[in-house]
């Protein structure tokens, strides 16, 4: 493998039979079954499913990589950066391209209620925003 680029049309076989299982209700029982999103290393199972499938797909194309390869999607993202057909083949991932209501710097946010996953305590985020002459940086995400 290396550090070069593989053929396009491998890449998009690749791509194709990745989607297939990572959409696949075989996939859909091994989150269900493995993650707790309670846990601080739930993101590590995330990724052990995810290696798990890319291995398998690669294997399945007869294409070799190290144990710590990094995965199909970085590895896509560093050679194919602009490719459209591969960014067509991603959209389940990518759904809806660069976000348009993303917060800038300095931007107001509405005061919105969190829960707490463990106690199903309610803050609000004013509340949780001790600093108030410092910047709040936000980082969320979502897995389902």
């Amino acid at each position: 493998m290396g550090d070069k680029a593989w053929d396009i049309d491998l890449v998009v076989k690749i791509l194709r039979r990745q989607k297939e299982l990572m959409l696949s209700s075989e996939t859909s029982r091994a989150y269900e079954s493995r993650l707790d999103f309670t846990q601080p290393d739930v993101i590590c199972e995330l990724k052990e499913i995810w290696r798990v499938i890319d291995h398998q797909v690669l294997d399945e194309f007869g294409v070799e990589v190290p144990p710590k390869f990094p995965g199909i999607l970085m590895y896509v993202h560093k050679f194919y950066p602009n490719n459209q057909q591969i960014f067509k083949e991603l959209d389940y991932v990518l759904r809806h391209g660069p976000y348009k209501d993303v917060l800038q710097m300095g931007s107001t946010y509405p005061d919105v209620e969190l829960e707490c996953v463990k106690s199903q305590e309610k803050h609000s985020l004013s509340r949780l925003h001790l600093h108030k002459e410092r910047p709040l940086l936000i980082i969320t995400s979502s897995a389902s």
